[in-house]
């Protein structure tokens, strides 16, 4: 048990908890996201804890009337405080707040979803985490689903070399250069088209300076549609995704899983 002035401390900071003696139980999967133990990475993501700070790892225990029973580790003035506490939000309210941040992310495309092929099947979905060597995806549909608890067969776990090729939507270098193309034409014809219709006079010099000056007129229009357009069609052009297909073998194949997993966007 801890002294009364760790134990005042731990109320200071963690207000929203009662503590409880530490139990010998079983630690309890509270969801496949944290598996046994919330380590520091997914609790940057999740904040769970958002009044601990140097946060170490947290453990939870099902308790026999349901309520759940927290061991948490963090630093205090360089020291390891270990306590044992009730979480007094139940079981549901926990998975609610994890599957709220992923929801929330996945829905607002933090990431791009990914597909991942072998030579029997393909998985597409949302990178929930990336090591280097083993990818754990959120499958497509899981935003969808009324209780995405009820089947825990929405995150596939993958060996990285049982993969054999990753494809990801992505912006293409051709089609902002064609849009771009394209946008510089249309730009251009509606420049020149802007152009006033030259004035008919009579008189010599007028009639001598006025078709050299709506000429002028109609290429300075034209030039500057044409910039106009160009500038519009690689921005559209650049919002146009499409499959790009990679080799797990490819140079880069590993950074673009990595900078597409939701553990990778600390909040």
């Amino acid at each position: 048990m801890k002294t009364q002035s760790v134990l005042f401390l731990i109320v200071l900071l963690l207000s929203e908890f009662c503590l409880l003696p530490k139990e010998q139980l079983k630690p309890f999967i509270v969801s496949p996201f944290i598996g046994e133990k919330l380590d520091r990475i997914e609790e940057n993501y999740f904040h769970l804890f958002p009044a601990i700070t140097n946060f170490q790892e947290a453990t939870f225990y099902l308790n026999p009337d349901s309520s759940l029973t927290l061991n948490i580790m963090f630093k205090q003035k360089n020291q390891l405080i270990d306590t044992t506490m009730l979480y007094i939000y139940s079981l549901t309210q926990l998975r609610n707040k994890i599957n709220q941040v992923l929801l929330a992310d996945i829905r607002e495309n933090k990431v791009e979803e990914i597909e991942l092929s072998n030579v029997s099947t393909s998985y597409a979905g949302t990178v929930y985490s990336f090591d280097g060597k083993q990818i754990r995806l959120i499958k497509k549909g899981f935003s969808n689903s009324m209780n995405n608890y009820s089947d825990q067969n929405y995150l596939p776990q993958f060996n990285y070399s049982d993969i054999r090729t990753v494809t990801i939507s992505e912006s293409s270098t051709a089609i902002k250069i064609m849009s771009s193309l394209l946008g510089m034409l249309v730009g251009g014809l509606i420049g020149s088209a802007l152009t006033p219709e030259p004035k008919h006079t009579e008189s010599f010099p007028e009639a001598f300076i006025e078709p050299f000056e709506s000429a002028s007129k109609s290429m300075a229009n034209t030039f500057i549609g044409i910039g106009i357009g160009g500038l519009l069609g690689f921005i559209v052009g650049g919002a146009i995704e499409v499959p790009v297909e990679y080799d797990v073998m490819s140079p880069g194949t590993k950074t673009i899983i990595y900078e597409n997993s939701l553990l990778s966007k600390k909040k």
